[in-house]
């Protein structure tokens, strides 16, 4: 799931916790909401979240993380949440563009569009989540039809995270549904060498080298 992808990557930095200062309450309730997303049993999630949402309705995180879980088990109230983390906290572009990421997971394209270009407008290109803004970027630029934007901005995203599958997979799947099958492959083995899982790779991999063999004998 895309959202548990971005979740991991999230890094509990020194300025994160010093923004919650203020609020130490909710601070472990945080950590530890994160750590259940990535770990946790679907019941365990649920209850959890219920009480953290009645102890902290006001905090942006709280609610972002509840929509997270709420997300394949009851998408309308999921956007509901998110809407809600963004009123509470409309300037942060790191959780605009996992809201944006959301929305997108949902089917809820107008949101997502809209969170992502607030991501881009308050964050510019360098913050923590830069790398995945401009692989969703670049995702509405092919539902555009804009292929040199969505192909610059998959290239930008390998640049910025090599060691991520998902960001190769997609730079490759693009390039190989164009022909370009030998770039593709260039793209996969670089991957390979720096990607943190390798499954994903592999497999497309196999499937390009496959495409070619049918070119030839076409």
């Amino acid at each position: 799931m895309v959202g548990k992808r971005l979740l991991g990557h999230l890094q509990h930095t020194w300025q994160e916790g010093l923004a919650h200062n203020k609020k130490r309450e909710v601070w472990p309730t945080i950590k530890r909401g994160r750590q259940l997303l990535l770990e946790g049993e679907e019941d365990e999630k649920i209850e959890f979240f219920t009480q953290a949402i009645q102890r902290f309705p006001d905090d942006a995180e709280v609610r972002f993380l509840h929509a997270s879980v709420l997300q394949t088990i009851r998408p309308e109230d999921a956007v509901s949440e998110t809407m809600k983390a963004v009123e509470l906290d409309p300037d942060e572009p790191n959780r605009l563009t996992r809201a944006a990421y959301l929305m997108s997971e949902v089917n809820r394209p107008d949101l997502a569009r809209r969170y992502a270009a607030r991501a881009r407008g308050l964050g510019g290109s360098d913050f923590l989540f830069a790398a995945e803004l401009s692989h969703l970027e670049s995702r509405f630029a092919l539902q555009d039809g804009d292929e040199e934007s969505a192909e610059k901005g998959f290239r930008l995203s390998v640049e910025r995270e090599p060691q991520s599958e998902m960001f190769a997979i997609d730079l490759a799947k693009f390039l190989a549904g164009r022909g370009r099958r030998q770039e593709a492959i260039e793209v996969i083995d670089e991957a390979m060498e720096r990607a943190k899982t390798q499954d994903g790779l592999q497999r497309l991999r196999l499937e390009v080298l496959d495409q070619n063999g049918d070119s030839d004998r076409g």
